[in-house]
Formats: C-alpha cells, sequence, structure tokens
C-alpha cells in the first residue's frame, strides 16, 4: 500500500520527521501496516517514551507478523532494566497474545536470567504460547536447553512438537542427534520432515545415511522429499542401492527429481549409467534435469536425448 511504501521510505531516508505519524501507525488497524511501522521505528531508532509505550502495546496485537516485528524492535530499543519488570509481568497476562509478545522479547535479549520464566511457559495452556516458548529457549545456550526441548516431543500439539524438533536443529550439539532420531518416528508427517531436515549434521555417524535411507518408504510425500535431500546432502555412496530401489516405485515428480539428485551425487561411477538407462524413458522435468546431471558428472554436453549419451558411454566402457 501507498502508506507501507511510505514508511519504508522513511526508515531508508533515517527521517526523524516520520516518528510523529509513525506513533498513530503503531496503532493501525491493518496489521501490515503495524508492522511495518515497527520495522521502521527500530530503523529510526526511536527510543523516546512514548515511542516505547506505543511498541510494547503493539507487542500485544492478536497479528503474528505485527509481534514478531515489534518484538524485535522493542527488544533492540528499550532498555533492559528499565522494561524488564513489564514484560515479565505480561508473561503473566491473561491474554495469550500479550504472553505470546513478551515471550518474544525475552528469545531475542537470551539472557539466561529469564530462562527459567521461558522455560514454565513451555507449559503454557496454549498451543502457540508453548511453540513460542520453545523457540525462544532454543535460542539461549543455557546448559539445560536440549534436556527442556526433548521433553516437549511428546507434547499432544504436532505444532509444538515441530516447533521442538526446529529449536533441537538450532542447539550446536552432538547430544541432540538420539533425540532428533526419535523424532523421525512421531505419528505426524510434519515432525518426522522437520527431524529429517535435520538430519544432514549427523553425516559423520556411520549409520546415519543407512536410517536416513529407510524413510523413503515413508507414507508421507513430504518426509520422502525431505529424506531424498538430506541424502543428496550426505552423499554417501551405501545409499545408492536403497535409492535406486526406491526411484523405482516413487510416483511424485517432486520425490523423483531429488532422488535423481541424490543417486548423482552418492556414487557417480554408477550413477552414470542408471542415469542414461533412466533419460531414455524419462518424461517432462525429468529429462532436463538427468541430462543435467549427466553433464555434470561427464563434463559434456550431449543434449537430451540418451542414443548420445548411450554412445559416449560405451566409448568409455570400451577405451
Amino acid at each position: 500500500s501507498v502508506r507501507v511504501g511510505a514508511l519504508e521510505a522513511a526508515a531508508a531516508m533515517k527521517l526523524k520527521s516520520a516518528i510523529p505519524p509513525l506513533l498513530a501507525l503503531l496503532a493501525d488497524k491493518e496489521a501490515d501496516i503495524q508492522a511495518t511501522a515497527c520495522n521502521t521505528a527500530k530503523t529510526l531508532e526511536t527510543t523516546d517514551e512514548e515511542s516505547l509505550q506505543a511498541l510494547f502495546k503493539a507487542l500485544q496485537s492478536s497479528a503474528q507478523v505485527v509481534r514478531v516485528s515489534c518484538a524485535d524492535a522493542f527488544a533492540n530499543l528499550a532498555p533492559k532494566k528499565k522494561w524488564s519488570q513489564a514484560i515479565t509481568k505480561l508473561l503473566l497476562n491473561t491474554r495469550v497474545n500479550a504472553r505470546i509478545g513478551a515471550i518474544g522479547v525475552l528469545g531475542i535479549w537470551r539472557d539466561d536470567r529469564f530462562f527459567d520464566l521461558l522455560v514454565g511457559r513451555m507449559s503454557d495452556a496454549d498451543a502457540n504460547a508453548r511453540a513460542a516458548a520453545i523457540n525462544a529457549v532454543s535460542r539461549h545456550t543455557h546448559k539445560s536447553v536440549v534436556r527442556e526441548l526433548a521433553t516437549h516431543l511428546e507434547d499432544p500439539e504436532a505444532t509444538v512438537r515441530i516447533e521442538a524438533v526446529a529449536g533441537l536443529g538450532r542447539v550446536p550439539n552432538g547430544k541432540v542427534q538420539g533425540v532428533l532420531h526419535r523424532a523421525l518416528y512421531d505419528n505426524d508427517a510434519g515432525v518426522r520432515t522437520e527431524a529429517m531436515v535435520q538430519m544432514h549434521r549427523f553425516g559423520a555417524d556411520p549409520g546415519c545415511a543407512i536410517t536416513v535411507s529407510e524413510f523413503l518408504a515413508d507414507t508421507d510425500e513430504g518426509v520422502r522429499e525431505a529424506t531424498a535431500l538430506t541424502l543428496l546432502r550426505l552423499k554417501d555412496p551405501r545409499t545408492f542401492k536403497t535409492m535406486q530401489v526406491h526411484l523405482k516405485k516413487e510416483k511424485s515428480v517432486e520425490v523423483r527429481l531429488r532422488l535423481i539428485a541424490a543417486i548423482a551425487q552418492s556414487n557417480p561411477r554408477k550413477a552414470t549409467p542408471l542415469l542414461i538407462s533412466l533419460l531414455a524413458k524419462a518424461r517432462g522435468r525429468e529429462v532436463g534435469v538427468i541430462a543435467k546431471h549427466l553433464a555434470q558428472l561427464s563434463g559434456k554436453e550431449l543434449g537430451l536425448k540418451a542414443a548420445a549419451w548411450k554412445e559416449w558411454w560405451k566409448e568409455q566402457t570400451e577405451s
């Protein structure tokens, strides 16, 4: 909108004259206007009392986009010493949006003095508040982060469990591998997918790629696609045969494309004749993708026809 554009221009030019109208826009009825006003306040470094009060109020918005932008602005502008009591008090507010807003600020502050308060909010009656608290806790370096996040892999709400898995993925700690492995067997496909996305971190474990490859048989397409992407990153030649078997059965075009890429990277020598045979039967997007991988493996540009590649491969094997 015009007003959003005006705010963004004011921020770009660091126009302090924009602050008075900015205060009114922080209370605007349109969420995108409010969110942009919060971002502008941060850019213009509006630390006067009236601006901080307006941000504090906007922090409790019912719109997630506003709370996120406002939490970022408030956490960076408000003096922690002066405002910490008001923020921690907001954690006990009966309105869930207010609690989530306060959680967002404390998560950005990353102050261990507030760690236990955030852990307490991980048991909030509202699933969105629990997820927000899990996100905030995962950004801390506290020694008990992994233990606290692992506890919430048993949360009754899948959205909360997904956030717990994502949070564990942010922890630079080798001890999370076993916990994330457990999440691979969750009954919710979204949780399994999020856990699979994290598994490439453990490529140094000899058994990791083998375990990952088992999930090419998952009933959910999203999990299978995430599995193929993880195998692409792991590049373990021991998974070549398993991927080949599953490629024959896979119906999803997206998963097939990911598998073709993973196969090409896992064992280039074995992949080349397989890709040539696949090219002969390929249709649609697979044709270009297979030809691209053959070109990358061979250093040759022989086009989209399998016959040219077959002739070239014959020459290679006979020489």
